[in-house]
């Protein structure tokens, strides 16, 4: 117990701690600054570190102070987070989120004196509590509160295999955790697989140093998704808030370090800033800004930031200012006050576990091992475009029985059709695995589902039948036949892939060049809205017949508006070719434009937001000859590659103009003949055409599939002037020139872009 003088004392040194960390701009609890100091001075200590002190977002502004690679990290999470839980707000009206997700958990309990370990009757009551809490139920079902659909069990399985109740009781000096670095070197020495278990370790106590000098207890401390898998991954806590049943509402601590080793954040982080809620404060849009200099506000209705409406966005539900939501359990509140999680922080929970801590979700630590449980994980072939007329599955075989095993029956369809059987035979011990190969099936034109699935481990009936079948869609595409032209007038076709990673997609918008023409459709890809960078998306064409050809052509239309002023890095859009099957796509694409290069139209900061393709002038024609690749079968993939603050990229009428005979003459003229300039050419060009006497004829424009376009007479003398040609708008591709003389005839390929 401090006397007066020393408590004085103490009074100084955090002030002198808040003022170095507020000049290093990296006060890291934010929520825990001098305005308590007015408080009964018995009750100082509990206002600084009161019953809801988490340590969790001090360490991470050290972090971010210390660790650019972390800094960076916590940035891209930020940003992933925000694309995924905006990606789940567009597909909210076709399905519904709400399977339940699964963490397996261990408690370890960490004791310098093994007599004096907490009962395992208050650890499985702090999994009840935290069940409860993310269940909306018992006490935590009041108000509007939001069933995050995640659920926690005691961890059947060890790390050996063994069978465990989910409690590792430990004796160890680490029982006192005096530091950081401390807190890591217990966990390294201690920690289950974090890739399989949610690593809880319950101390005596926590004291970290916040200067060098003051040294102050905290009740817990979390790591965020960026750190899941490694062995520093886990949550600390102090064990007298783990189902001490004379105060309930302890229960709420762990709650709130779960919820951010789910990647939520205190609601106080970064204070009332909020002119962005996908990246300011913490990160989720209805939660409302809670200032970071007032603390334990209790259980009344207060508001202490007038910033509720700055985000004028319509993710932002609030348009006036209200009271706080002291009751959040991301709040730095009473614990007693505390009940609630938000729809929007059940988005980001339920991304960050799928997304960072998706293998939590393939564990199997709280299934308790069966004798007999013969499972697959997956199939690793075919792939997913796959073009020979035979198809070898490979599939992963695994023991999941504590009983060793030496037979099983591997069956495997091809959509509705003939299920093939495979008698395994070997010797796989418990969590042994080993890839098989299938004798190989027939496969059509077209998609198809391959389902596997094992039967009869060594000759008796499956314990776990659940893990029994993978299953795994892949296309056998249809060549397609030549010429060919992709509008998207009708659809996007289904013989095309979409490769899109990170969750948004190609979609199908009606901004088309002209659609009184018929030409209304086209594709996009809309990264606006997200702030990532390096991320990259594909459009690939089935198998094209490029066989039996002497000339191909690739072109496609583009629409890209681009702000120098506003775009942090460069938009790519290329084009590569394989010839392969898609297995491998040559490294030097086709076509590969960046940022202004590849800007139909240069635009300004106010209209950024608001600009699209409206007008036919926005629009380029792209040709590329692909001349080298005829006499084979060829996939093109186009690939958009954001940046950060990107914008979007339109793409229209993709088509391959391929001739297996010039459709105006056995072969083209030669240069000294005839000049076409400027070639390529908007439509507008001039035509030379040598000769040594005066002539009359006629020039004809031939299209890629030998239908006449263009018609005029002609005169031309030695010496003359040019010929001016000026052919209908809304021509694009290759055509050919060709000029009807009394004495020859002269042929010349053109290309015509918008």
């Amino acid at each position: 117990m401090l006397n007066e003088e020393g408590f004085i004392q103490k009074i100084y040194s955090i002030i002198r701690s808040f003022n170095h960390a507020l000049i290093q701009n990296r006060l890291g609890m934010k929520g825990l600054k001098i305005i308590c100091i007015g408080v009964w001075m018995g009750g100082l200590m509990a206002c600084l570190f009161g019953q809801s002190t988490s340590a969790t977002m001090w360490a991470h502004e050290e972090r971010l102070f210390q660790d650019p690679g972390y800094a960076g990290d916590m940035a891209q999470m930020d940003q992933q987070l925000m694309r995924l839980q905006m990606h789940a707000a567009g597909t909210s009206s076709r399905q519904d989120d709400s399977s339940l997700l699964q963490i397996p958990v261990v408690f370890h309990i960490l004791s310098a004196n093994s007599s004096n370990f907490l009962a395992n009757t208050r650890v499985f009551s702090a999994l009840d509590k935290l069940n409860e809490a993310f269940r909306k139920k018992g006490f935590y079902n009041q108000g509007a509160s939001a069933d995050m659909h995640i659920q926690f069990c005691m961890a059947a399985i060890a790390p050996d295999g063994l069978p465990t109740n989910g409690i590792n009781r430990i004796t160890t000096p680490f029982a006192r955790v005096p530091s950081l670095e401390k807190n890591i070197e217990l966990k390294e020495t201690f920690n289950w697989d974090p890739s399989s278990y949610l690593n809880i370790y319950v101390v005596s106590e926590i004291r970290f140093s916040t200067n060098g000098v003051d040294t102050l207890d905290v009740n817990s401390i979390a790591t965020f998704p960026v750190d899941a898998g490694k062995i520093s991954d886990g949550i600390t806590i102090r064990g007298n808030f783990i189902g001490h049943v004379g105060y309930p509402e302890n229960a709420a601590q762990l709650v709130k370090e779960v919820g951010h080793y789910l990647g939520l954040f205190s609601t106080f982080y970064e204070g009332c800033a909020n002119d962005d809620c996908m990246l300011q404060g913490d990160r989720v849009c209805d939660t409302r800004p809670d200032n970071n200099a007032v603390v334990n506000e209790g259980c009344f209705p207060n508001n202490n930031c007038l910033t509720d409406a700055h985000d004028s966005r319509k993710i932002n539900p609030f348009v006036l200012d209200s009271f706080d939501m002291n009751h959040l359990f991301m709040d730095q509140n009473d614990l007693s006050c505390l009940y609630a999680f938000t729809d929007g922080q059940r988005a980001r929970a339920r991304a960050a576990l799928k997304y960072f801590r998706g293998s939590l979700q393939q564990s199997r630590a709280c299934m308790t091992p069966e004798p007999y449980d013969a499972g697959l994980s997956q199939l690793d072939s075919p792939s997913l475009i796959h073009c020979q007329e035979m198809v070898s599955p490979r599939v992963e075989l695994i023991n999941y029985g504590l009983v060793p095993l030496t037979e099983v029956k591997i069956k495997y369809q091809l959509d509705q059709d003939t299920i093939y059987s495979l008698q395994w035979a070997g010797n796989l011990k418990y969590t042994e695995r080993e890839f098989c190969s299938l004798p190989s099936i027939p496969a059509a034109f077209g998609f198809h589902q391959l389902t596997v699935y094992t039967d009869s481990p060594n000759l008796f009936a499956d314990g776990q039948p659940s893990n029994d079948t993978v299953r795994l869609g892949f296309t056998r595409p249809i060549p397609l036949a030549k010429p060919f032209l992709i509008d998207f007038e009708e659809d996007i076709p289904d013989k095309w892939a979409i490769d899109n990673p990170q969750g948004e997609t190609w979609e199908r918008v009606k901004k088309g060049c002209n659609p009184n023409l018929g030409n209304a459709y086209c594709l996009t890809l809309n990264n606006q809205s997200f702030y990532e960078t390096g991320y990259a998306d594909a459009f690939i064409s089935p198998p094209i017949d490029l066989t039996q050809l002497q000339q191909s052509l690739l072109s496609f239309d583009i629409a890209y508006g681009f702000d120098p002023s506003v775009s942090q890095g460069t938009d790519t859009l290329s084009a590569l070719i394989s010839l392969d099957c898609g297995q491998t796509f040559f490294s030097v694409p086709l076509f590969s434009r960046s940022g202004s290069n590849l800007a139909t139209q240069i635009i300004s900061t106010d209209t950024v937001d608001l600009w699209q393709p409206r007008r036919c002038e926005d629009w380029k024609t792209i040709s590329v000859n692909i001349d080298l690749f005829t006499g084979r079968h060829a996939m093109i993939k186009f690939v958009y590659r954001k940046s950060q603050n990107g914008f979007p990229i339109y793409l229209d009428n993709i088509r391959i103009d391929a001739f297996p005979t010039l459709p105006v003459a056995e072969d083209l003229s030669q240069p000294a003949d005839i000049q076409v300039y400027p070639n390529p050419s908007s439509g507008d060009f001039f035509v030379n055409i040598q000769t040594t006497q005066p002539q009359t004829g006629q020039l004809e424009i031939w299209n890629a599939i030998g239908q006449k376009i263009h018609t005029q007479p002609i005169s031309i003398d030695p010496g003359a002037a040019p010929l001016s040609i000026h052919l209908p708008p809304n021509l694009a591709g290759l055509f050919f020139l060709k000029a009807h003389l009394p004495t020859r005839i002269l042929v010349k390929k053109i290309v015509i872009g918008k």
